[in-house]
C-alpha cells in the first residue's frame, strides 16, 4: 500500500514538471492578464480604505469645531477663523491636502443657533494612479444646534455708603460690562434678561411698598373739637321734628344756656350751630337758634338727616373750663382704644394739637367716635376749624411710638423701603400675599434713611434701560445684604410678578427646563444691620443705642438670614454667583461668600476696579455658557 502511495506522487510531481517545461506560453499568458486586475482590486481597497479613514477623521475634526464654534460666547473671536484651527490640529492623516471648510451662514456670531460647518481634502492614491486616478476629494459635513434657554438675572447692588467715590464708579462699569454680555440685542428665540436690585439699610420699592408689606390704616378725620367745661355733655340721640329735639343723659343744662354742637354723625345740619336750650328735662331738651337770620326761631329739623350718634355740647355761657382742661374730639369709628398713643397732623384752627418730632398724645374717656386728649391744656386753643386726621402708633401704622435702646421714646414715619420678612415664610419665595416683608421706620437721616434713589428694576431686556439704572445709583446707607439677597430672590420669583405692571417683566417658573435663572451678590462690606418692629435692632452693628430700637432682630443676625436664604435659593436651582470688593480674605463677609455661592467657581474677589469688571464679565460669560448647556 505504501508503495503505491510513493508511486502515485512522483507521477504527479512528473507531469508539473513537464507543464512547467512546456513551452507554448498559453499559461503564462493567462496568468499576466490575471495579475493586473489583481493588483488594482488590491490597490482599490487599500486606497479606498485610507478614502473611508479620510472622511471619518474629516467628520470627527469638523464635529469637534463645530461643538467648538458653539460653546463660544466671546463676540471678539472669529469663529471661521477659529474652526480651521481646530479642523487642522484634529485632521492628521498623510499624503493629504489642506481641509478645505465652508460654513452656513458664512458669518458665525455667538448669536447664530444653526451651525453647518462643511469639508473637503483630497487624498493622494497609492495605487489607483494605475488606474489614472491620483486624487479622491473627500467630504464631510458637521450640524451643531447649539443648546438654547431663556435667561434671568438677577444682579444685586451693595450701594451703602462706603460704595461711594472710585467704588460706586468701578461697580458701574463692571455692571454694565455685564449686562451688554448677558442681554443679547436680538431676544429671539431665547430671551435674556436681566433685574437690577440695589440695596443698603433696606430696599427701596417706591409706591409697591404697601403692596408688599401691607399699606398703614387711613388716618381718623378729626370732625370736631372743644374745649369743654366742668359739664361736657355727649349727645346720644335727636329728634326729626318741627321743634328738634336734644337727647343727652344727666346734661345739666337750663332753659336759656346757650351752647354748640360739634361732631354729629347722620343728622350733620346740627353741627357747627349755636342754640337756646328750651324745655329742659333730665335727659333731654329742645332748642331754639340763637344769632343770625333765624334768631330765636325752633330748630325744625324734620327734614333732615337721621341722626346716627356722636355729638358733643360745649355750653358756652358759663362754667369756664373744667380743670384740667382737657381737648375732646370727635373722629367717627376711629378704632382707638383707651391709653393708646396717637399722633395727630393737618390741624386747622387747633395747630397746638398737631404733633411734631417724636410727640404723641394718648387719649382716655373712649367712645366709639370720641377721646380724651389725656394731658392736654386747651384752655387759648380757640375753635377748632378742622383738617385733622390722627394715627394711630403701632406696627404696621404710619407712624411707630417705640422705646430706643438708650431709653429714649421715639416716635418715626414709615418709609417706602422694606426690610426682612418675619415669620413662617421668612426664607421663602412665597407670594407678600401670604406673608408680608418687613416696615421700616427710619430713626435717622443719613445712612439711617430710606434711600428713595435706588429703585428696584424689574427683569428686563432693554439695556438702556440697565445702564440708564446703573448709572443712576448714589450711595448711603448701612449694610442690610441680606435683604437685597431676598430681593433678588423674589426679582426671580413669579409670586412677584404682580407688582410689576408689563408681562415682560414677570419671571418665569422656577424649574423650567429652558430657563436658566441666576441671582448675583456683590457687596464691599460686612451685613451689620437687622431689624425688630421695622427699626434698626439693638444687636446690630451699625448705629448707636440712641437710633437702634430696645429689642434684638427678629430673625436673627443678618448673616444667620442671609445664609438660610443662600440656601433656599440654591435648593430652588438658581445659579448663585457672590463678588466681594475690596474685602480681606478669610474675613467674616468674605467667607459667607464663599460659602454662600452655589460652587467655589462662583464666588470671586476683586480688590480694585479692573478685577471686579473682570469677575464680572467671567460671570456673563458662564451664565451664557450655561444658556448653550441647557
Amino acid at each position: 500500500m505504501g508503495h503505491n502511495l510513493s508511486k502515485t506522487r512522483a507521477n504527479r510531481i512528473a507531469r508539473l514538471a513537464r507543464l512547467w517545461r512546456d513551452k507554448r506560453g498559453a499559461f503564462a499568458m493567462q496568468f499576466a492578464l490575471m495579475l493586473i486586475p489583481l493588483v488594482l482590486c488590491v490597490g482599490l481597497a487599500i486606497d479606498g480604505g485610507r478614502v473611508f479613514l479620510a472622511r471619518f477623521n474629516l467628520a470627527s475634526a469638523l464635529d469637534a469645531a463645530a461643538l467648538a464654534m458653539g460653546s463660544m460666547t466671546d463676540d471678539s473671536v472669529d469663529l471661521n477663523a477659529m474652526a480651521e484651527v481646530y479642523v487642522a490640529q484634529n485632521f492628521r492623516m498623510p499624503d493629504t491636502g489642506t481641509v478645505a471648510l465652508t460654513s452656513t451662514p458664512e458669518t458665525i456670531t455667538p448669536s447664530t443657533e444653526d451651525i453647518t460647518l462643511r469639508g473637503t481634502v483630497a487624498v493622494n492614491t497609492y495605487f489607483m494612479p494605475l488606474a489614472g486616478i491620483s486624487t479622491v476629494n473627500v467630504s464631510a459635513e458637521s450640524v451643531v444646534k447649539r443648546g438654547g434657554a431663556d435667561v434671568e438675572v438677577a444682579l444685586v447692588l451693595d450701594t451703602t455708603g462706603s460704595m461711594s467715590g472710585t467704588r460706586m464708579t468701578n461697580l458701574k462699569s463692571a455692571a454694565n460690562s455685564l449686562v451688554s454680555i448677558v442681554v443679547n440685542p436680538v431676544q429671539t428665540p431665547w430671551y435674556s434678561k436681566v433685574a437690577l436690585v440695589p440695596y443698603a439699610n433696606s430696599v427701596y420699592l417706591g409706591a409697591n411698598a404697601d403692596a408688599v408689606r401691607g399699606a398703614p390704616p387711613e388716618g381718623a378725620d378729626i370732625i370736631a373739637g372743644v374745649v369743654p367745661p366742668s359739664l361736657a355733655p355727649i349727645m346720644n340721640d335727636a329728634s326729626k321734628a318741627k321743634k328738634a329735639r336734644i337727647y343727652a343723659d344727666d346734661h345739666g343744662l337750663s332753659n336759656n344756656d346757650i351752647i354748640r354742637i360739634d361732631g354729629v354723625l347722620g343728622m350733620t345740619q346740627l353741627n357747627g350751630g349755636t342754640y337756646k336750650v328750651k324745655n329742659a328735662k333730665t335727659n333731654n331738651f329742645r332748642i331754639k337758634y340763637e344769632g343770625g337770620p333765624n334768631h330765636n326761631k325752633w330748630v325744625n329739623s324734620k327734614s333732615w338727616s337721621s341722626y346716627i350718634a356722636g355729638g358733643i355740647i360745649t355750653p358756652l355761657s358759663g362754667g369756664g373750663c373744667a380743670d384740667p382742661c382737657l381737648a375732646i374730639l370727635t373722629a367717627p369709628n376711629h378704632g382707638f382704644s383707651n391709653n393708646d398713643w396717637i399722633r395727630i397732623e393737618g390741624a386747622s384752627g387747633w395747630g397746638e394739637m398737631n404733633n411734631s418730632g417724636d410727640s404723641a398724645w394718648q387719649i382716655e374717656n373712649v367712645t366709639a367716635n370720641t377721646f380724651t386728649l389725656k394731658n392736654s391744656d386747651a384752655s387759648d386753643w380757640g375753635v377748632y376749624i378742622g383738617g385733622a386726621k390722627a394715627f394711630c402708633t403701632t406696627p404696621g401704622c404710619k407712624y411707630l411710638r417705640y422705646t430706643a435702646d438708650n431709653g429714649s421714646t421715639r416716635v418715626k414715619q414709615l418709609s417706602q423701603c422694606v426690610t426682612e420678612r418675619v415669620g413662617s415664610e421668612q426664607y421663602t419665595n412665597a407670594s407678600y400675599a401670604t406673608k408680608g416683608v418687613g416696615y421700616h421706620y427710619p430713626s435717622g437721616g443719613g445712612n439711617l434713611a430710606c434711600s428713595t434713589d435706588n429703585p428696584i428694576t424689574p427683569l428686563t431686556a432693554n439695556s438702556s434701560t440697565l445702564t440708564t439704572d446703573i448709572n443712576d445709583l448714589t450711595t448711603g446707607g448701612s449694610t442690610a445684604g441680606h435683604i437685597g439677597l431676598a430681593w433678588g430672590y423674589y426679582a426671580l420669583s413669579p409670586s412677584f410678578s404682580p407688582l410689576w405692571p408689563d408681562s415682560s417683566q414677570h419671571p418665569g417658573a422656577i424649574g423650567a427646563q429652558d430657563l436658566v435663572k441666576a441671582l448675583i451678590l456683590m457687596t464691599d462690606g460686612e451685613f451689620n444691620t437687622g431689624y425688630c418692629n421695622g427699626v434698626i435692632a439693638a444687636d446690630s452693628g451699625y448705629g448707636g443705642s440712641s437710633s437702634h430700637i430696645n429689642c434684638d432682630a427678629e430673625n436673627g443676625g443678618a448673616y444667620a438670614q442671609a445664609t438660610q436664604l443662600c440656601n433656599s435659593i440654591k435648593s430652588d436651582g438658581i445659579i448663585l454667583y457672590t463678588v466681594g470688593f475690596e474685602m480681606t480674605a478669610g474675613s467674616t463677609g468674605a467667607n459667607f461668600l464663599e460659602g454662600c455661592a452655589t460652587a467655589p467657581e462662583n464666588y470671586y474677589l476683586a480688590s480694585n476696579g479692573a478685577e471686579l469688571t473682570a469677575a464680572f464679565n467671567s460671570i456673563a460669560k458662564s451664565i451664557s455658557l450655561l444658556r448653550l448647556a441647557k
